[in-house]
């Protein structure tokens, strides 16, 4: 079972990419807007939301850097049902992506109609909401994208037994947000692992921007999310403005000590981009001044033809899951191929009552300090002891 396309989980904090996303595109708020956070508590419906990263007032921007839920509420309150409805299908959920693949799935994702008085706000943080590996790779890349969607492919032509090209694949483009959008929502996610919980992102050589998310599972046993299963995650792309990759780690049910996407999922996202990057012939975006000099980010224009082909290898395990899918960006117009549909039965989540955020423990350790990297120097490693390799889905270029 190819996972990356066939299975779907509860996308926790990387959906605030959408709720934020939409907002901005609506002019509704601004990375550098201050808010009242309630004292770190509010209540929506029935269903009462806490996080410790509020206190009285805090910019979005990092609300979203230390992936503060209620931040993320208040942020999918000013959005409404019916624009954010429309939203999550522009960023590609709830429908297949087209990828030339067996049995895709396209997730779940209800009509506004039948969402309950807490939905939206249970949906700004990632709840209530299924999808699959790709579809986030996908919408991440859009980001990357200058606010283009390009469906994914892995078949560029076609050709016959003599070398001539019978069909040439054009990947269908959409306009999802504004360039301007985009390149704000990319300062967001890079402050994710500058200063926010995605640190262990951070990369040798190259600057990086990504999303954390942690999510509780449904458990049928006691029909509600469980407090001790987590699907982790980290999505994310390098270079930060001119990206040439997006990655995305998905484990479901990881073990041991850690189990935040950001402790577990980043430091794998870094793993494989320092490994990709080089291999690519990507020119480091990282540049040392001189010895004594601390290391200084250059944050280019952002490249309107930037790629996006999907290439996937997968392994098959029946244990814990580990799925990295790495799209490279690529500006092309799309003729998608139906699939048939394998059905998957996927519960629909609330987080719990007094849902506590994400949390990374090298907050407390390194506040405000911004790891800094110089080219040719390994940088230290987390030592991933719960790091799963049974299952994993990985691109080969």
């Amino acid at each position: 079972k190819n996972k990356a396309v066939q299975s779907s989980y509860a996308p926790g904090s990387i959906f605030k990419v959408v709720t934020y996303g939409a907002a901005l595109n609506e002019k509704l708020i601004k990375p550098d807007e201050q808010f009242g956070c309630g004292n770190g508590v509010i209540e929506v419906g029935k269903h009462k939301f806490t996080d410790s990263h509020c206190g009285r007032a805090i910019s979005f921007t990092k609300a979203f850097a230390t992936s503060s839920n209620i931040g993320a509420i208040k942020t999918g309150l000013k959005v409404g049902k019916d624009r954010f409805s429309e939203y999550i299908r522009q960023f590609g959920f709830g429908e297949e992506t087209g990828i030339e693949l067996p049995a895709e799935m396209r997730g779940l994702v209800r009509p506004k109609e039948k969402w309950q008085g807490d939905s939206l706000a249970s949906m700004s943080i990632g709840y209530e909401i299924g999808v699959t590996a790709l579809q986030t790779a996908s919408s991440f890349a859009t980001i990357a994208n200058d606010g283009v969607r390009v469906r994914p492919h892995i078949i560029k032509e076609i050709r016959s037994s003599d070398g001539k090209v019978i069909s040439t694949t054009k990947p269908e483009q959409i306009t999802v947000v504004s360039a301007q959008v985009a390149h704000d929502l990319r300062q967001m996610m890079r402050e994710v692992v500058v200063r926010g919980t995605g640190k262990e992102a951070s990369l040798n050589g190259y600057t990086s921007a990504g999303k954390t998310g942690t999510a509780w599972k449904y458990d049928p046993k006691i029909k509600r999310v469980s407090g001790s299963k987590y699907v982790s995650s980290f999505i994310g792309f390098a270079p930060a403005e001119n990206p040439s990759i997006v990655i995305a780690v998905v484990l479901d049910e990881p073990q041991g000590a850690l189990r935040n996407g950001g402790q577990v999922s980043a430091p794998i996202f870094r793993e494989i981009a320092e490994q990709i990057l080089p291999e690519l012939g990507v020119p480091s975006d990282i540049v040392i001044e001189d010895q004594d000099t601390a290391v200084q980010e250059v944050m280019g224009e952002p490249d309107a033809q930037i790629t996006s082909t999907v290439n996937l290898d997968r392994a098959d395990s029946t244990q814990t899951v580990e799925s990295k899918t790495v799209e490279k960006l690529k500006k092309k117009p799309t003729q998608g191929t139906e699939k048939k549909i394998e059905k998957e039965k996927t519960v629909l989540s609330k987080p719990p009552m007094h849902a506590k955020p994400e949390k990374d423990k090298s907050l407390s350790k390194e506040k405000n300090q911004t790891k800094q990297i110089v080219p040719g120097k390994k940088a230290p490693k987390s030592d991933i002891k719960n790091k799963s390799s049974n299952e994993r889905m990985r691109v080969v270029n």
